[in-house]
């Protein structure tokens, strides 16, 4: 039995042959002598900048020459070019008229990333440097973090050593340059150690607000409960990181009084000699499940007014949301009633929605092999389950319609 939802780089360059030039020789008076063969031709120069001209720049209403606001105004005088220079009226600006000769020059554009890769660009002297690549995505340490955060954030910007303002790729390259590619990462609150759950809880709980905790390695956990007005959301970095249940059997690894959210790459794994559930939500608190998150390896003996195995929700304003991940391979050898669940259990008052994901192949009972019972819902006063379908092992009161099925 199962529950499921059906449900450029480019680098551009122009250079243009501008002239070519041979040799001759001539022989003494006399007899003509043969013809010589023909002079080899010279190589062609490259082609010289472009000059620039002079205009009035309306906001500062003086004359600029390129980027150099010469600060003459603009009224009644006409620039000339004197001496190879342009002038305005009887001051010489010392900017050439004439663009200079062309390059001979290369120079070497080093981009460092910051994940350690580097990419190298040739540049002809006075050309543009062209962006590189797109960059990687900067993966983020493990640690507790103020807020919501991803697992990894976009990287950008390209500065030189020393220099606040971002690397202007409109700027002429004259020399040898190496940019540093720059993030603005979120750091991860000191006071907890990286892959810590209980001091990642008890900060939360001692400074209540949103957080998200990164565990970059599978670890160890004994009891957590999470108080109100704390909102947290645990992301496994990289790959699946599991949160092993280390506490007492007649304990939980997860409480919930506020809103706890398990996102990609974070399985929670519960003990063979379990005595109660794995994940309980109180009234006016919740569970949200999303993509990558699994609740699994959990087996309790129950025991009565207990009927969850991996997931129990009871009360009032109690939510789980399933919007994708598994809650799979869990068990309950309770048989003290017949509501007991080997996955999840919603009563009194609970809210339970399923939008993705699936439950399936969790069991309760002791015969052989075990009965297959993913979800029991108790629903009075509660609000039914949206998106979800039925093929079998749910049991309960008021099952909503979305459960009626074979």
């Amino acid at each position: 039995m199962y529950l499921k939802k059906i449900f450029t780089y480019s680098v551009v360059a122009a250079m243009m042959i501008s002239a070519a030039t041979g040799f001759s020789s001539c022989a003494k008076d006399g007899e003509d002598g043969k013809d010589g063969k023909d002079g080899v031709e010279g190589k062609d120069g490259e082609d010289g900048k472009d000059g620039v001209t002079p205009f009035i720049n309306e906001e500062t209403g003086t004359w600029w020459i390129g980027t150099t606001n010469t600060g003459i105004p603009a009224a009644g005088i006409t620039p000339e070019i004197k001496e190879g220079f342009w002038w305005i009226g009887d001051v010489n600006t010392g900017i050439p008229a004439t663009g200079p000769e062309g390059p001979t020059n290369t120079f070497v554009v080093t981009f460092d990333y910051d994940d350690g890769t580097t990419v190298t660009q040739t540049v002809l002297g006075g050309a543009w440097a062209m962006p590189p690549p797109p960059a990687p995505t900067i993966v983020l340490k493990a640690g507790l973090y103020e807020g919501t955060v991803p697992e990894n954030v976009p990287a950008f910007g390209w500065f030189e050593e020393g220099k606040e303002e971002p690397f202007n790729f409109y700027a002429p390259i004259t020399g040898n340059i190496s940019l540093k590619q720059t993030a603005t990462t979120p750091s991860p609150i000191a006071d907890v150690a990286a892959n810590d759950v209980t001091e990642a809880v008890n900060y939360a709980n001692a400074n209540p607000g949103e957080y998200t905790l990164l565990i970059g390695a599978d670890v160890n956990a004994g009891t957590q409960s999470l108080s109100d007005n704390v909102k947290l959301s645990i992301i496994g970095i990289g790959e699946e990181r599991t949160i092993q249940y280390s506490g007492a059997d007649n304990a939980r690894l997860f409480t919930i009084g506020g809103a706890l959210t398990l996102g990609q790459n974070i399985t929670l794994r519960g003990i063979a000699t379990g005595s109660t559930y794995l994940v309980g939500v109180s009234s006016n608190s919740s569970l949200t499940m999303l993509a990558g998150s699994k609740i699994t390896g959990h087996t309790t003996s129950g025991s009565f007014g207990e009927f969850g195995t991996a997931v129990q929700i009871l009360g009032g304003n109690s939510v789980f949301t399933m919007q994708g991940g598994e809650i799979t391979g869990n068990h309950t050898s309770n048989t003290s009633s017949a509501d007991v669940s080997g996955g999840v259990f919603a009563a009194l008052g609970a809210t339970f929605t399923m939008t993705g994901g699936s439950i399936t192949g969790n069991t309760r009972g002791t015969a052989t092999p075990p009965e297959a019972m993913d979800v029991v819902l108790i629903l009075e006063g509660a609000a039914a389950v949206a998106n979800a379908t039925k093929t079998g092992g749910v049991i309960g009161v008021s099952i909503p319609a979305e459960f009626a099925g074979n």
